[in-house]
């Protein structure tokens, strides 16, 4: 991809296609939660991206 700038002796704008971006898939067993409960932990290590996890939150 080229901008009008650059036709002009401007800056070149470049753009590298990465394939195509697929959705996360997130593995996790059924879990029921009761309230009040203020921590839950989950287990995410069967989860998987196209792009690899990025981070956890």
């Amino acid at each position: 991809m080229v901008n009008d700038s650059a036709k002009n002796g401007g800056q070149i704008v470049s753009y590298n296609w990465m394939g195509r971006n697929e959705a996360s898939a997130a593995k996790a067993k059924d879990l029921t939660i009761t309230l009040s409960a203020s921590v839950v932990f989950l287990d995410g290590s069967e989860s998987s991206g196209d792009k690899g996890i990025v981070r956890w939150l």
